[in-house]
C-alpha cells in the first residue's frame, strides 16, 4: 500500500510538469516573440496569468479560494511579499493580479527547457552568490516601475522545509520597497504545502487558502529602518499563519481562482 501511494504521488508530480509544459509548448513563437520586445511583457503576463496558471491550478485539483482585505489596483505598483510553499506560489500569484508582477527570482530558473526561456525574458533575475548581481536588480526594478509593473519577493528566499512554517526573512524586498517607495502587501499561502510540496513524501487535490492582507505603507521610512519593516512584516505573516494552522481562521471563500 506504501508503495502505490508513493506510484500516486510521483504520477501527480509528473501530472503537474505535463501541465506546465502543454500550453508553453503551444503558444511558444508568439511568447517568446512578445518577451524578445520590450513592450511584449504585458501579453505574456496575459498568458500566464489567464491561460497558463488557471490551467495548472484547476488541472492540478487545487483551486485557490481566497478572501482580500485589499483589491490590488490595475497600474498601481506594489511589493508583493508572499511566503513560500510549494511549485504552485508563482501561479497563485499570477492569479492575484491583473496588474502586471514581475518576480525576483533565481538565475537557475532560466536553465528549464521552455520554461527558461521566457523566464529569463520576464523576470528579473539574480545571482545570490554575486554582491554585483544583487546591485543590478536595484536598477532592473527602478526600469520596470516606470511602466506600473508590480514585483514580487518571496522574502525567505527559499522554500523552506515542510515542518517549518516560515523561514527567516532575507531584507532585499524591504530594501527595494523603501528604496522605490513601493508599498508591501503581504500575502498568506496557508496549505499549498499539503498540496504540492517539493518532494514526494505527501500531496493531494484540494483548494489551496490564501489571503491577501492589507498594506504595509513605507511612505516616510527612512532606508536604515528597513530591518524593522523586515521584522514587522514577517511577525504579522507567522502569526497569521499561526491563527490558520489553529482553525481560527474560515471562511476563506469570498473568491475562487
Amino acid at each position: 500500500m506504501k508503495h502505490l501511494f508513493y506510484s500516486l504521488r510521483v504520477l501527480y508530480m509528473a501530472w503537474f510538469y505535463i501541465l506546465a509544459a502543454i500550453p508553453l509548448i503551444l503558444f511558444f513563437p508568439v511568447l517568446m516573440i512578445s518577451a524578445l520586445f520590450p513592450g511584449g511583457f504585458p501579453i505574456v503576463y496575459w498568458f500566464a496569468r489567464s491561460i497558463w496558471a488557471p490551467l495548472i491550478l484547476w488541472g492540478m485539483g487545487t483551486p485557490m479560494r481566497v478572501r482580500s482585505d485589499l483589491i490590488l489596483k490595475k497600474g498601481v505598483s506594489y511589493m508583493l511579499c508572499p511566503n513560500h510553499q510549494s511549485m504552485l506560489d508563482i501561479m497563485m500569484v499570477l492569479r492575484l493580479s491583473k496588474n502586471p508582477v514581475l518576480f525576483v527570482g533565481k538565475k537557475e530558473l532560466k536553465q528549464i527547457p521552455l520554461f527558461g526561456l521566457i523566464y529569463k525574458n520576464v523576470s528579473i533575475l539574480v545571482d545570490r552568490s554575486q554582491k554585483e548581481s544583487r546591485a543590478q536588480v536595484y536598477l532592473s526594478v527602478k526600469e520596470k516601475l516606470q511602466k506600473n509593473y508590480s514585483i514580487c519577493v518571496f522574502p525567505e528566499g527559499l522554500v523552506p522545509e515542510v515542518e517549518v512554517l516560515l523561514a527567516d526573512f532575507k531584507p532585499g524586498a524591504f530594501k527595494m520597497a523603501i528604496e522605490h517607495q513601493l508599498d508591501i502587501v503581504p500575502i498568506s499561502i496557508y496549505n499549498a504545502k499539503d498540496r504540492l510540496p517539493y518532494n514526494f513524501n505527501h500531496g493531494r487535490p484540494g483548494p489551496i487558502d490564501v489571503q491577501v492582507h492589507s498594506v504595509f505603507f513605507v511612505k516616510d521610512l527612512e532606508y536604515e529602518q528597513y530591518k524593522e519593516l523586515q521584522n514587522k512584516c514577517r511577525f504579522y505573516l507567522e502569526e497569521d499563519l499561526k491563527a490558520y494552522k489553529g482553525g481560527i481562521i474560515k471562511n476563506l471563500t469570498e473568491q475562487i481562482l
